[in-house]
């Protein structure tokens, strides 16, 4: 690693160490070039073997035997894109535990209890437009599956390959990010990449789209994304006692449905200089929108799990025993506060495909966005950038993070700033821009915690 370049930035000795760790420990999921499908189902047998209990390793290594892809491999997005054949076979296991998620949460309501698994599996397939070839005993396997490893899906990952010969270098990437100048990338396993190349491909979407995007074209399982889907596709009467929730299920199906296609998004960590933060320095702000900012460019997942944990306190399949009293227990066993965070997000917007995660993996994510925030200069200041762009202009906001170890000026130690910048003429935050300090309480803040910053800033494009 080029220790200089980043000791030019304020980078210390001791962050540079988290650097050079970070990158060695990505390389092992950079392959140079694709290996094809003969060897990527030699690398999916070993991740299955790894990861899963060998039942159930043995039984979707089968299921991609089964669903052989073709062993054509093309490159759509610039900068670290997917290794291809690993990935097409991860799409298959993935739609897999898909389905069998769809089989599982459907249970846990008694909308397919009691029906035969060749029913469970058709009605799952029809749902999710799957074409996959199984058998049709396979539905409880995919069930069990789904439940066991449905949020711990790391054996899917399939790595990044550079798409072309002059694709940065894991290192130039994050050393570019952290100077300033995020560069256009896509998935990048430092997580400080920046703009997607393939804007068509990127969408802004409401809860509700995301849900049924996952569900119908994605096909990738998160666990409550049932739930979730069924809570806003099936009529009241068709779910069965899930009149517990009915006043979010009411709030669901009024979401005001919003898709944004050909968007650029930003969120990349920096090291402000000196001169930036000390004009922020009169202007601290508690902190209080930061979470809202950057779980933006998340999915939605945990919400989706909140659900499916708060559905678990139910045995739906259970007959009720004592009437009225029995259901006023099981009402007093829902966590109102939870449920009610859920409700807050419905009119936030999400990327779909995040600046910051790997595809197909949850606790991989430290390669992802684990630097985000981490690394700073000698007094611990450090910045993360957000945005979003679309129909030729892009809102951004740089927070400033003033670091505990900063005794001028006095008072500012942990204190956060922002700076809002407006591209008027680029959609990819590049070029003149207007900027301003983003103060508590001003309408652009109040609308970010109302709306989530997506939402907000998209807002505030269309008046500008």
């Amino acid at each position: 690693m080029n220790k200089e370049k980043f000791t030019a930035i304020g980078v210390s000795d001791e962050q540079q160490s988290l650097i050079s760790e970070h990158l060695e420990k990505a390389k092992k999921f950079v392959f140079a070039e694709d290996s094809g499908l003969k060897e990527s189902f030699v690398w999916l047998k070993e991740n299955l073997n790894s990861h899963l209990e060998k039942e159930d390793a043995d039984f979707l290594y089968q299921v991609a035997l089964d669903n052989m892809p073709s062993d054509k491999v093309e490159y759509l997005e610039k900068g670290y894109d997917s290794c291809q054949s690993h990935r097409k076979l991860s799409k298959i296991i993935g739609e897999a535990i898909l389905l069998g998620g769809y089989i599982y949460e459907s249970d846990w309501i008694n909308i397919t209890y009691g029906y035969s698994d060749a029913t469970k599996l058709k009605e799952a397939k029809t749902v999710i437009n799957s074409t996959l070839k199984l058998n049709v005993d396979a539905a409880q396997k995919l069930s069990n599956i789904a439940e066991k490893y449905g949020s711990e899906q790391d054996f899917l990952f399939p790595g990044v390959t550079p798409s072309d010969p002059d694709t940065m270098s894991l290192e130039d990437m994050l050393y570019a990010s952290l100077s300033g100048d995020p560069q256009t990338s896509v998935r990048t396993v430092t997580g400080v990449g920046g703009l997607r190349f393939d804007k068509d491909w990127n969408y802004v979407t409401d809860i509700a789209t995301f849900a049924d995007l996952k569900v119908k074209e994605d096909k990738r399982y998160y666990p409550g994304l049932i739930l979730f889907h069924h809570f806003l596709n099936l009529e009241f009467e068709n779910l069965p006692k899930a009149w517990k929730f009915k006043d979010l299920i009411k709030k669901m199906k009024e979401i005001k449905h919003v898709e944004k296609q050909g968007v650029s998004v930003l969120c990349s960590s920096f090291i402000p200089t000196w001169g930036e933060m000390k004009k922020l320095s009169d202007y601290p702000a508690s902190g209080a929108i930061q979470a809202d900012l950057i779980e933006a460019f998340h999915s939605p997942a945990y919400d989706f799990s909140v659900l499916l944990s708060e559905i678990k306190k139910f045995n739906f399949h259970k007959p009720l025993e004592r009437g009225w009293e029995e259901l006023l227990e099981h009402d007093a066993m829902i966590d109102a506060k939870q449920i009610g965070l859920i409700s807050k997000k419905l009119n936030h917007l999400w990327t779909f495909n995040s600046t910051i995660h790997l595809p197909w993996t949850a606790a991989l994510a430290d390669l992802s966005n684990g630097l985000i925030g981490r690394i700073t200069n000698q007094v611990g200041d450090y910045g993360i950038k957000y945005g979003v762009g679309k129909s030729g202009k892009s809102l951004e906001i740089d927070e400033y993070h003033f670091g505990q170890q900063r005794n001028f000026p006095q008072g500012v130690a942990g204190n956060t700033g922002y700076k809002v910048k407006i591209y008027s003429e680029s959609e990819e935050f590049k070029g003149p821009f207007e900027s301003f300090i983003l103060e508590e309480g001003s309408p652009l803040w109040k609308s970010i915690l109302e709306k989530g910053f997506l939402a907000a800033a998209l807002d505030e494009l269309e008046v500008k």
